[in-house]
């Protein structure tokens, strides 16, 4: 009984001790802009080679950041990067006003909606330092 009990403890604390043994994350930070203007509105969107997608607000004056903190980051590794227009808030109980258009933002041309098209990238190290990319769109 007595090893019964001591391997069902081992068990527990090398199952437990796996769980904690992620890859550690990275974090980055940057500004966008458009022309030399800051970008205000939208989001960056990092797309790793693993098909996953990371996405970030932007800020009034055009920065944006991922974060390392309580386990939410960025997995080390090349990115492709887009830039998008602001998500937009749906009206609740599916009602669309008639003259509600569309918002334009010139000031994120097309090509950089798509991180296939775009020409961005961005290359996230693990660990406490913080990358910082500057994408200048034109």
């Amino acid at each position: 009984m007595r090893t019964a009990r001591w391997c069902v403890l081992v068990a527990c604390a090398t199952f437990a001790a796996g769980c904690d043994s992620e890859p550690p994350l990275g974090a980055a930070t940057g500004k966008v802009t458009f022309r030399g203007a800051p970008v205000a509105e939208g989001t960056v969107v990092f797309d790793g080679p693993d098909g996953s997608t990371y996405v970030a607000d932007l800020e009034p004056n055009g920065t944006f950041a991922f974060q390392v903190a309580r386990g939410v980051g960025l997995p080390p590794g090349r990115y492709a990067v887009a830039v998008r227009p602001p998500r937009p808030n749906k009206p609740g109980m599916g009602y669309v006003a008639p003259n509600m258009k569309k918002a334009e933002y010139p000031n994120i041309p097309k090509k950089y909606h798509d991180p296939k098209t775009s020409g961005l990238e961005a290359t996230v190290q693990a660990g406490a330092a913080t990358a910082s990319f500057d994408f200048e769109m034109k």
